[in-house]
């Protein structure tokens, strides 16, 4: 399980009195540690726009194996987040979500960027990542009305090309 993961919806859920949830570590890599596997690995850029209520582009491919950040521009005047995960952890914020009405992602909650931002009207956020395996998940907004209404989008992760 990845440990930043596994911990941010430990805290989360300990403060709702609620089992921590385990997310498979299929799809979710720590940020490699070394600074030279950083360097040596081309990071991907994705940029995403954060619209009303609609994520664009709706799908993304991105390389196993190589640093990932997510760019994402709000574009609308609507205040939104940004969840990096399976069906599972996607599920699991929704209800957190429904059961606290209102609530605001603190500090402890959530370690900003990494699988996890929130984003202000008009504002920018990133996302750091790397998948160690091919796959997919998905980025969603659980604020209300917004994941039902289709804000979310797939991340398709490849295997790396052979010989390169």
């Amino acid at each position: 399980m990845d440990q930043t993961f596994a911990m941010m919806f430990r805290r989360s859920f300990t403060a709702l009195g609620v089992l921590a949830v385990s997310v498979p570590t299929a799809m979710f890599a720590q940020p490699s540690s070394s600074a030279a596997a950083t360097k040596a690995a081309k990071e991907q850029v994705v940029l995403i726009d954060a619209g009303p209520v609609r994520y664009e582009p709706r799908i993304v491919r991105v390389v196993a194996g190589q640093p990932v950040v997510f760019r994402i521009r709000n574009v609308s005047a609507l205040a939104h987040e940004a969840l990096l995960g399976d069906d599972k952890a996607q599920r699991a914020h929704a209800q957190e979500m429904a059961s606290m009405p209102g609530m605001s992602h603190k500090a402890d909650s959530y370690k900003a960027g990494e699988g996890f931002v929130e984003i202000k009207a008009k504002g920018k956020a990133e996302i750091r990542t790397t998948f160690s395996k091919p796959g997919r998940t998905i980025i969603g907004c659980h604020l209300p009305g917004h994941y039902e209404g289709g804000m979310r989008l797939t991340v398709i992760v490849t295997p790396p090309k052979l010989g390169g």
